[in-house]
């Protein structure tokens, strides 16, 4: 169902916002396996929010579904020095519009 993550996280502060707890364990263990330190996991936006502003974050991972939400999440992790990206748990035949979708620059792998 999941796959291995095929970018080199390493060294990155990581913020899962996830609310299926199946899923946040599939997710962070994938992120993990890529070199991320998970610094922590929140089901909702507003959770995500009050983590950022108490401890360093360098990367927010949402879900699809927030990229058509009325606020620009990405404008709004900003202040506090962290990129937004969002991934899905849909298999290969969803193609997301790459207009609803901001992506955070990460070092590929081989």
């Amino acid at each position: 169902m999941f796959r291995l993550a095929t970018c080199d996280f390493r060294g990155l502060r990581v913020l899962l916002v996830e609310s299926d707890y199946h899923t946040a364990r599939a997710v962070s263990s994938s992120i993990s396996a890529g070199g991320a330190i998970i610094v922590g996991i929140s089901a909702s936006v507003e959770g995500a929010l009050q983590i950022v502003g108490t401890i360093p974050v360098d990367v927010v991972f949402l879900h699809v579904r927030y990229a058509s939400a009325p606020l620009p999440l990405a404008r709004v992790f900003e202040p506090f020095g962290a990129q937004v990206a969002f991934r899905s748990g849909f298999d290969d035949w969803f193609d997301a519009d790459e207009e609803m979708l901001d992506d955070v620059r990460l070092r590929q792998t081989d």
